[in-house]
């Protein structure tokens, strides 16, 4: 990601290589930069979140929340 762009805005996405399900769902999975990650497998162990870890099946739930809402322009 570009520093200062970290939004789920769909402009800020695409600019970040973020612009499929699969790469949202990478990106929860093992984290990047500050952002930890949240899948039950990630590692190392310093990249990840110390607090619970989430399925698979939680995380591409996420990751479609999030690409559906970007594209729709994240309405309130």
């Amino acid at each position: 990601m570009v520093e200062g762009t970290q939004t789920l805005k769909l402009d800020a996405l695409e600019r970040n290589g973020l612009t499929s399900e699969d790469a949202l769902y990478q990106i929860i999975y093992s984290g990047k930069r500050k952002m930890p990650g949240y899948g039950e497998g990630c590692a190392p162990k310093g990249a990840c979140t110390f607090g619970p870890r989430l399925s698979d099946d939680v995380i591409r739930s996420l990751a479609q929340y999030v690409s559906e809402q970007a594209k729709a322009g994240w309405p309130q």
